[in-house]
């Protein structure tokens, strides 16, 4: 079996880093190459409530690499701030837009891993633009809506959503003395969960003070 020489990642968050190394360890003299689109990799997700809560100090510290640490520790090429606009499955090659210049260059590759994710779902009813409306998904978010929490110092915040980030992101904010509304459309939080997790979780928010 011929063992592929280009390897692309495209995606740098958690699965990306993870399945870059991988490739690696098991295909040691392939050139393994990781495209984000983010000037951030390998972040933390999860954490992100918590330095808004304060219990982490930094969003540097859920950044667990950057692009040199990343490449000498796995042996993987890292380019950050590059956005992949077109596959061309055919003839096995790829667009990347540099980020911000927006100027394109085209790599070739042997065997291709997406690794994307995901993103927040907008809400129609919300203007986007407004400068006080904040979506939660990486570092970059989580820096803006710092900084106005920061600058502006808001009294009340709305959530929508109440699931795991939702409920965790309510609680960091109750710890900066703001008052939080939780708006979803199931009747309880953590939906799919069981029902009685759904109304610990209830009573847990009346009890922080959660509208």
């Amino acid at each position: 079996m011929i063992k592929p020489k280009n390897i692309v990642i495209v995606g740098g968050n958690a699965a990306g880093p993870a399945a870059a190394a991988r490739a690696k360890r098991i295909n040691p003299e392939a050139k393994v190459v990781m495209f984000e689109a983010s000037p951030y990799i390998s972040t933390g997700t999860c954490e992100l409530p918590y330095v808004i809560g304060g219990d982490i100090k930094s969003y540097e510290d859920i950044i667990f690499f950057d692009e040199q640490s990343f490449r000498k520790s796995k042996g993987v090429e890292v380019f950050a701030n590059r956005l992949v606009t077109s596959i061309d499955r055919r003839n096995k090659k790829l667009s990347v837009k540099k980020l911000p210049d927006g100027s394109t260059e085209n790599y070739v590759y042997d065997s291709l891993v997406i690794c994307s994710g995901s993103k927040s779902n907008r809400v129609e009813q919300v203007n986007s633009e407004l400068n006080n409306v904040f979506y939660l998904k990486n570092i970059s978010d989580l820096n803006l809506l710092s900084e106005y929490i920061d600058t502006a110092n808001p009294r009340r915040c709305l959530v929508i959503g109440a699931g795991y980030i939702a409920l965790e992101t309510a609680d960091a904010f109750t710890k900066r003395s703001v008052e939080i509304y939780l708006n979803d459309k199931e009747l309880n939080p953590f939906p799919g969960a069981e029902p009685e997790i759904q109304h610990l979780a209830k009573d847990v928010l009346v009890k922080n003070g959660v509208h």
